[in-house]
């Protein structure tokens, strides 16, 4: 990891909110982001603390808001890709982690300000179609969730009709029924 990547997980142990890791922007936002997009890409989490977890996901849906698309949308790679890498395999039961990654991507769709869902909906389809896919009870609730969100900005008739085939070929295929009924519920803008 590069010397930034290093300093910037070091930091999201030390600092007491996400906001105190924002210092110096929106001038450092390009540096920040990419500095954020290693950590949560590559860098071993296994003994990160939940805090850490949640002042980064919490970082990295604040600077979607404030660099161009291109970084935001980049984030929001490294996001999936930190579900792929690492929750999908350390989640295994409830905690306080399992909260953090239920909970990540309200914190970048839960916003009236969220240039993804405006700018680059393909994007955010996928990517929280591809967390839905991974088999894990705790990644999946947390795409539902973001999905929910989603539909709630959603711009266009045809662009909740894209979401609701995602929440559809979920239900279609799961066994979970507690699942079954977050995602009903999610759907319905019913988000807890």
């Amino acid at each position: 990891m590069t010397p930034e990547a290093e300093l910037l997980l070091a930091e999201a142990e030390r600092v007491e909110a996400a906001a105190d890791l924002e210092i110096g922007l929106p001038e450092s936002g390009a540096r920040l982001a990419a500095a954020l997009a290693e950590v949560l890409s590559e860098a071993s989490l296994a003994s990160a603390s939940p805090r850490a977890v949640w002042r980064l996901l919490w970082l990295a849906a604040d600077l979607t808001t404030q660099v161009d698309v291109y970084r935001a949308t980049a984030l929001l790679d490294a996001v999936e890709r930190l579900f792929a890498r690492h929750f999908q395999r350390e989640l295994t039961g409830p905690g306080e982690l399992a909260e953090t990654a239920e909970m990540a991507f309200d914190l970048f769709f839960n916003r009236p300000d969220q240039p993804l869902t405006a700018y680059r909906f393909e994007p955010v389809l996928g990517a929280l179609g591809r967390v839905l896919e991974l088999d894990n009870r705790h990644c999946r609730r947390a795409a539902l969730h973001g999905l929910g969100h989603v539909r709630q900005q959603a711009r266009s008739d045809a662009q909740r009709t894209r979401i609701d085939a995602l929440f559809d070929s979920f239900l279609l295929r799961n066994e979970d029924q507690g699942l079954a009924v977050y995602a009903a519920r999610s759907r319905a803008g019913e988000l807890a």
